[in-house]
């Protein structure tokens, strides 16, 4: 009895173990369940949990709108596709000129834990109507819900941001990212935060002067030991960690150049260095008045993110 009784408390731990890495956090993920039925492009809010976080219209798109050419999967409005979960996916337009933008927002399943390595997958479709493609698709982690009335870029930094261009209108595209919790993240944003000035652009077609793209299946979950060993840029050293006065960074046998950025909690840029090629590379922090310093680290067609702690 106490042998089995030992065995049961193992397999309830493996469980509850297992489950903490593949839990997604993020709600109706696929867009699955509805308000109701979209009755025009614009609608994001018939998507249960999702809602836009400006004054912005995001589209919501389902299988259930049987109109012609409008909010329907896989023809719509914006072009011909699929969904790549289900039967629904959403679009967002991430450059409109003069910076136009539009966001969406979900609450997570849970609150972010500080010092946790979360993975964050999603998959993006260019829509057909796009003029352009940009990199800059990005992910904003908030403790706190967002509700600003503007049609302009919001003025945040991700936590995770893709650095290629999407120009795939026929496929699915799959990003992928990792990033480190402060701590208290309870709201998703997703979209372009950066002004026209800022945002890398290529022409794909004379069809507008903006770039929209779907977007379907986001996944967000707590790294497995495993993942976090693969995707450390071969094992990049950051030291010494906590430090008042200056940090290094070993890139090992990293053979890449990377480029490095720092932000205080609230997201503004303290620092920037492209183009890293030193194996050690001594970085000042003395200056800056914060207790914890997030270092965003890019590096081949990557970006991660780590926390620096300034006691």
């Amino acid at each position: 009895m106490k042998l089995f009784a030992k065995i049961s408390l193992f397999a309830i731990c493996l469980l509850l173990f297992n489950t903490a890495f593949t839990q997604n956090l993020v709600p109706n993920p696929s867009f699955e369940d509805t308000v109701q039925c979209p009755s025009s492009t614009g609608e994001l809010f018939n998507s249960v949990n999702w809602n836009s976080p400006t004054s912005g219209s995001p589209d919501y798109f389902n299988s259930c709108h049987t109109l012609p050419n409008n909010a329907g999967v896989p023809n719509n409005f914006f072009g011909n596709q699929s969904a790549f979960h289900g039967n629904a996916y959403t679009g967002v337009c991430v450059y409109q000129l003069p910076n136009s933008r539009e966001y969406m927002q979900v609450q997570l399943d849970s609150v972010m834990q500080s010092g946790i390595d979360y993975c964050v997958s999603y998959y993006v479709s260019l829509e057909e109507v796009s003029g352009f493609a940009i990199k800059q698709i990005g992910l904003y982690f908030s403790n706190t819900l967002i509700n600003n009335p503007i049609s302009t870029a919001l003025p945040f930094t991700p936590q995770v941001e893709n650095n290629t261009f999407i120009t795939d209108s026929i496929s699915w595209v799959k990003i992928t990212g990792m990033f480190t919790a402060v701590g208290g993240e309870e709201y998703l944003i997703i979209g372009n935060f950066n002004d026209d000035s800022n945002t890398d652009t290529i022409r794909v077609s004379n069809n507008s002067n903006g770039s929209c793209y779907y977007i379907d299946s986001i996944e967000v979950k707590r790294c497995s030991p495993s993942s976090i060993k693969e995707n450390n840029f071969n094992n990049i050293k950051i030291s010494p960690n906590p430090t008042n006065e200056y940090f290094n960074i070993n890139i090992g046998d990293n053979r890449s150049l990377f480029n490095l950025k720092l932000y205080n909690t609230i997201g503004q840029e303290l620092f920037s260095l492209n183009n890293i090629e030193n194996k050690n590379t001594r970085i000042d922090i003395s200056k800056y008045d914060t207790n914890l310093i997030l270092i965003k680290i890019e590096s081949e067609n990557k970006i991660y993110t780590y926390k620096l702690l300034k006691p």
